[in-house]
């Protein structure tokens, strides 16, 4: 077999060689079983051990999984457990073996096929994430039922290095999985924001998503690597691409132990200016991560995911737990904690429209749902009474008045708490993301009321060039580099001058080369990425001039093309800092 190369969407960076094992958990053909009147009861209280017997199972992986990733990926099992016990799904097979004379695998089986073909075919993510989870549950119980316990993915080892090939997975087996030998994760379907590409980043094990032809049984045993920067799993690779996959793996390992040997370096550039440099984080678990490769702060708390992890709005009880812990672990550090940003790619259970991204996301649902916004607000105040380290930030806004009934809420809330005796932290500090043009061009008027901005590169581009960045026809267009959405950084940046408030930026952009470059020389105060990148940007900033990096923006902002841009940034930088231009290509 020649090299094949297969294209998804990288999920979880990094790069990993092995060889592919090929998991199919389908569900295992059940054989209809008529039982004799007198079996009944008997067959009963079999399958209600058994249910018994299974939730035992996932209440340890649950306790597992929240002692060594936290409470909130933790409650991704939580979840399935709530499946198991559906007293529907329950009383219904315990029907077709009182009515039906059937055992309890066949009566099982046929009430599991019902949901799953109502689920499946759902053109939501979330439903079909429901179907999934449904899957492995009906998995779990049928093997069970059947004496059949070895296929199960916890019963599978291996003792050498492998990618793991499967249509999809749970989670509760990738929160089995030893990333010590399953060196990546290859999926047929997921997604970005899905439980996988989220426990995977978490697990720090490489994922791509998105590759639909991958459950050749010809590729079991055959050596892979998956490339989780680049998106792309090499089936069969030549001698001469592995070795070089090594090298970068041995190099990416050097280059690692000698960040984390600096971390608790100061990040100043050679002529004095000092960049705060903080983590993008979506769970609890992450701020050790995060502590550990040496940030500064939480520049991005990401709150969406403790509702994904419960398919529901958190309780303020539920999300005050949370931020106390994010505030205490991180203290004295600042800890920006953003709003649900629901809607466009993070799609709202039962709710579909033509255009997300350009609908009801972000603070327009928020707006709308005002107790929503009210209960989080006041859990966030409420978290930050003793900590005094939290600050709220709210995405997609659009329009000065949004702000201004932001500030309204908040008024009101603070009135509450202080009538109610609560305690709570008054000067929380308020901020938004700049993420859509008008934003951008706003931002001298939004600029007095608030505490900071924070430039959502990912977004601001999109929005900007009118392109989708997950859309392959278009996605040639998207680039955080183009001339027209740096003026729009300027402009954030000016605006945030005028009116002594500080400014940052969490995208993609914040974290790469040119990048930090680029937004270091148009005076940004603070940078947010993965935690893993923080050691590399740290190292990038120490070696730059302010100065000269002022020269390069101006000179990037009067160019008329990206292509034009990356060109000059790359060349520049080849001739006055060598050391980062490996990699670099125009």
């Amino acid at each position: 077999m020649r090299e094949k190369f297969l294209k998804g969407i990288p999920v979880s960076s990094g790069i990993g060689i092995g060889k592919v094992f090929l998991y199919k958990r389908d569900l295992p053909h059940v054989p209809e079983r008529v039982i004799n009147e007198d079996e009944i009861l008997k067959e009963i209280s079999r399958f209600r051990s058994v249910i018994n017997k299974v939730e035992k199972e996932l209440s340890d992986l649950y306790q597992k999984v929240r002692e060594e990733m936290g409470s909130d990926i933790a409650d991704l099992i939580e979840f399935q457990i709530l499946l198991l016990k559906d007293e529907e799904i329950l009383s219904r097979v315990e029907k077709f073996i009182q009515e039906k004379k059937w055992d309890g695998a066949f009566s099982y089986y046929r009430v599991i096929q019902d949901y799953r073909e109502s689920l499946a075919n759902s053109s939501l993510p979330f439903i079909r994430e429901r179907e999934t989870d449904i899957a492995d549950c009906a998995y779990r119980v049928l093997r069970s039922l059947l004496g059949d316990e070895k296929t199960f993915l916890s019963n599978w080892h291996t003792t050498e290095d492998v990618i793991l090939f499967a249509f999809d997975l749970t989670p509760t087996e990738v929160a089995i999985l030893n990333k010590e030998k399953v060196r990546g994760i290859a999926l047929g379907r997921g997604g970005k924001s899905g439980h996988v590409a989220i426990m995977a980043k978490a697990k720090e094990i490489p994922a791509v998503d998105g590759i639909w032809d991958l459950m050749r049984d010809e590729y079991q045993n055959r050596t892979a690597i998956l490339d989780g920067k680049r998106g792309v799993v090499i089936i069969n690779p030549n001698e001469k691409r592995i070795a070089q996959y090594q090298r970068e793996i041995a190099e990416e390992k050097k280059m690692k132990s000698i960040y984390l040997m600096e971390r608790e370096s100061e990040c100043v550039t050679r002529d004095g200016k000092y960049i705060d440099i903080s983590a993008n984080i979506e769970f609890i678990g992450e701020v050790e991560k995060a502590k550990e490769y040496g940030a500064k702060g939480i520049g991005l708390f990401r709150t969406e995911y403790l509702f994904f992890s419960r398919r529901r709005i958190p309780s303020e009880e539920e999300q005050l737990f949370f931020y106390e812990e994010v505030a205490k672990k991180m203290k004295p550090y600042p800890v920006i904690i953003r709003t649900f940003d629901l809607g466009g790619d993070k799609v709202i259970p039962g709710y579909t429209e033509l255009n997300p991204f350009l609908g009801w996301r972000g603070i327009r649902i928020f707006l709308e749902k005002r107790e929503l916004l009210r209960t989080q607000i006041r859990a966030i105040m409420r978290a930050g009474a003793e900590h005094k380290n939290l600050k709220i930030m709210f995405p997609m806004i659009s329009t000065l008045e949004e702000v201004q009934e932001i500030k309204r809420e908040i008024s009101q809330v603070k009135a509450e708490l202080e009538a109610k005796g609560i305690p709570f932290d008054p000067e929380v500090e308020l901020g938004i993301m700049i993420e859509t043009p008008s934003s951008a061009l706003l931002a001298e008027k939004i600029a007095p009321l608030v505490s900071f901005f924070s430039i959502g590169s990912n977004d601001l581009t999109q929005y900007t060039l009118a392109c989708a960045r997950d859309n392959e026809r278009v996605s040639y267009l998207y680039d955080p580099l183009h001339p027209t959405v740096i003026r729009l950084y300027k402009e954030t940046i000016a605006a945030a001058r005028k009116y002594g408030i500080w400014v940052g930026a969490c995208g993609e952009i914040a974290s790469e080369v040119l990048g930090i470059v680029l937004l270091v020389g148009l005076g940004i105060d603070e940078l947010s990425m993965v935690p893993a990148k923080i050691p590399e940007a740290k190292r990038i900033i120490r070696q730059l001039e302010w100065r000269k990096t002022q020269e390069w923006s101006e000179k990037a902002l009067s160019l008329a093309t990206a292509k034009g841009v990356r060109r000059f940034l790359i060349r520049e930088i080849r001739k006055n800092l060598p050391d980062l231009a490996e990699g670099l290509n125009e």
